[in-house]
């Protein structure tokens, strides 16, 4: 695990700044402040850290307790069997996010503001989205169906951002009922259409500001650790969410394109406070002047997850995990494979990953790199979970994954598009707690990976699934929508309204209202 450094008071006074530990090797290795390495060891030197010792920066490898029995099958099968004792995070609606109102037949007027700092007097604005108390009492079970579909898909694709193609569909049995309401014999009342609905929008100048707003509103007392992730380049910001979702901390983003980090962002770092921050991706994704940025404003330690490409980037941050911390379905460590090519499917897999939580790994479109391999076996995962359909994730991988020493569990989640498989992971989390009984909904735009990226963590520890919109609501957001209207007091937009149109505000209000009726 990662030893987490303690704020002295003399870093709260910003008076002097402590030695910085210089660490050189192998672009893979990921580099570390205390001398180690998160996952398997290269030739390394560290120089600086009053950690370092003889034995270098690699971590011994954790021997495996005992050999497992490998799958039967590369077929899919239903997931999550049963969902597990979930940590329970607060479903009370926010007063705002970043701006929004309260609508029941008033229009939005327009995208708001972002509210002051609040005092730590009051109480925060989003504070639960912090919440994340452990209620082990309240354990579910879920059976899902996954089909096989054979129908052609119409969506026009664009050519650098290939559709998930055909894939398995979700259907989710009626009558899953709360356990705890059944055993106390509560009655369960619907809402009705005069119930006000709350329409929040959180949006920035850019992307990189809409992330800094998602992390402050989520995270408002500030966070010891921060993952820091490229703004324009998808490739090695995927596994974010789940590095997120183990560390408890938000994602904020930086400009890839430039040497500098945004003034949003350095603001953001200075008012989080963090103690560490993780860097995902190599000095040509995040250079080494913006890393200094970075740390500046706060003196944090640094830690930085680097492959050769962005499978072993992907490989280095999921072997970050000790095996005894991935999240697990059913009593089977469970860990996420999305496609490396594109970043459709693979926003979807945010909040389940910051949720469990869940390493996120990349794998070809029609064959298992090494370093996906390799990972899956140091974590002595026994689920795997493929997010996306074959066109995304083909066979083969599926049967290179079958044949993995340790692998008991394939499954996969997907939809005829990027959008329904969107759809289908937040039915998958409305039969986990305490997703099951949210009373809050994120919407953000499906074509862009920055605002959903951010958004991932921010969804996890408000308790709310997440779905992506094309621009218009979409057949996808719509059944979800319609499927929660009962609960649902409020829906979170995330984006501007070139990504996220003010015009969706109203559609969404009638759309719970009218199916309550």
């Amino acid at each position: 695990m990662i030893a987490t450094s303690t704020r002295s008071s003399c870093w709260r006074r910003r008076c002097s700044r402590r030695p910085r530990a210089r660490c050189t090797g192998r672009a893979r290795a990921a580099t570390r402040r205390d001398g180690r390495a998160p996952g398997r060891s290269g030739a390394r030197s560290c120089s600086g850290s009053p950690t370092a010792s003889a034995s270098g920066c690699a971590r011994p490898t954790r021997p495996r307790s005992r050999p497992r029995p490998r799958a039967t099958s590369a077929s899919c099968r239903s997931w999550p069997p049963a969902a597990s004792a979930s940590r329970r995070r607060s479903t009370t609606p926010s007063p705002t996010c970043s701006g929004g109102r309260r609508r029941s037949a008033t229009p939005v007027a327009g995208a708001p503001v972002r509210p002051p700092p609040t005092s730590p007097s009051s109480t925060p604005p989003h504070a639960a989205c912090r919440t994340r108390d452990s209620d082990p009492g309240d354990v579910g079970r879920l059976s899902l169906a996954l089909m096989e579909s054979t129908a052609p898909t119409d969506e026009p694709t664009p050519e650098t951002e290939p559709d998930s193609g055909l894939g398995d569909h979700l259907r989710i049995p009626l009558g899953i009922i709360a356990v705890g309401a059944v055993l106390l014999g509560v009655a369960l009342f619907a809402q009705t259409p005069e119930a006000e609905v709350e329409i929040t929008r959180v949006a920035g100048q850019d992307r990189f500001d809409t992330a800094a707003r998602l992390a402050l509103a989520a995270y408002p007392d500030g966070s010891d650790e921060v993952v820091v992730a490229a703004g324009h380049g998808f490739a090695d910001a995927l596994p974010a969410s789940g590095l997120a979702g183990r560390q408890n901390a938000p994602v904020l983003l930086v400009d890839d394109e430039a040497d500098e980090v945004p003034d949003v962002v350095a603001d953001a770092i200075e008012e989080l406070a963090p103690t560490r921050i993780h860097l995902i991706g190599g000095q040509g994704v995040i250079s080494a002047e913006a890393a200094e940025d970075l740390t500046g404003p706060t003196d944090a330690d640094l830690e930085r997850y680097a492959g050769d490409d962005r499978f072993e980037t992907a490989a280095l941050v999921a072997e970050g995990f000790a095996a005894e911390e991935v999240g697990s379905f059913g009593g089977a460590t469970t860990v996420l494979l999305v496609s490396g090519r594109d970043f459709a499917d693979a926003l979807a897999a945010g909040p389940l990953a910051s949720a469990g939580p869940h390493p996120v790994l990349l794998t070809e479109p029609d064959s298992l790199p090494t370093a996906a391999a390799e990972a899956i076996d140091e974590l002595r995962a026994e689920r795997v979970v493929l997010i996306g359909g074959q066109a995304a994730i083909d066979n083969p991988v599926s049967g290179a994954l079958a044949g993995l020493d340790g692998v008991e569990h394939l499954e996969r989640i997907s939809g005829d598009d990027r959008f329904e498989t969107a759809a289908s992971v937040a039915r998958v989390l409305d039969g986990v707690p305490p997703y099951r009984d949210a009373e809050r909904l994120i919407l953000t735009s499906g074509t862009d990976f920055a605002d959903a990226l951010a958004t991932g963590p921010f969804a996890a520890d408000a308790g709310a699934p997440l779905v992506t919109v094309p621009g218009e609501l979409g057949n996808a957001a719509r059944d979800v929508l319609v499927a929660r209207a009962d609960r649902l007091e409020e829906v979170v937009l995330v984006g501007g309204t070139a990504s996220v149109p003010h015009e969706l505000e109203d559609e969404i209000e009638a759309l719970i209202l009218g199916a309550r009726e």
